[in-house]
């Protein structure tokens, strides 16, 4: 489906900072075909972000769980301006099938407070974390990377609003981080 410029930036910017994060020895993916059923190629995702722990990353044109197994993170990122194939009851199904361990959902559009959203896999099934002020723990980077990461929505480039991550400051998108050099200059 057609996505905004601003739809197309948030997920660029989410790939490039979970690659610099966890590649080049764990999986990422941006809006490949994962496929979860391998006698039903229509049961398949195309996360806007997704991280495989312990898979090597490399340029692969779509994901099949039975060859690599499931990520254990996904992003979906969410706006007004950006039309979607399924509805997000419908992805939360998938995901819940696909066994994704953490399922992220940044809505642009939604009101302040609102626009982050977390699902855990408890008992096979993904249930809504409570996010306080927009802010919560990253399970999964955490105990991939062995610290503390968190999601938080703010600012980001020229954008008002980002899904980000920090530790115990934001990281750097992929831009802010070539400006910081220029400026060192």
């Amino acid at each position: 489906m057609p996505e905004s410029k601003r739809h197309r930036i948030l997920c660029v910017q989410l790939f490039e900072l979970l690659t610099r994060l966890v590649a080049p020895d764990n999986a990422v993916g941006s809006d490949q075909f994962v496929y979860f059923d391998a006698s039903n190629p229509k049961r398949c995702l195309a996360p806007d972000a997704f991280v495989k722990a312990g898979v090597r990353d490399s340029n692969f044109d779509s994901w099949k769980i039975w060859e690599h197994g499931s990520p254990e993170l996904c992003v979906e990122v969410l706006a007004r301006d950006t039309s979607e194939y399924l509805s997000m009851r419908e992805k939360r199904a998938r995901y819940r099938a696909l066994g994704v361990r953490e399922l992220v959902v940044f809505n642009f559009s939604a009101r302040e407070g609102k626009r982050l959203q977390v699902y855990d896999r408890v008992r096979g099934d993904l249930v809504e974390r409570v996010v306080v002020g927009e802010s919560t723990p990253c399970l999964v980077l955490g105990e991939l990377l062995g610290h503390r990461h968190e999601w938080f929505v703010g600012p980001a480039d020229t954008l008002p609003a980002a899904l980000r991550l920090k530790t115990r400051r934001p990281l750097p998108t992929q831009s802010e981080l070539i400006r910081d050099l220029q400026r060192k200059r």
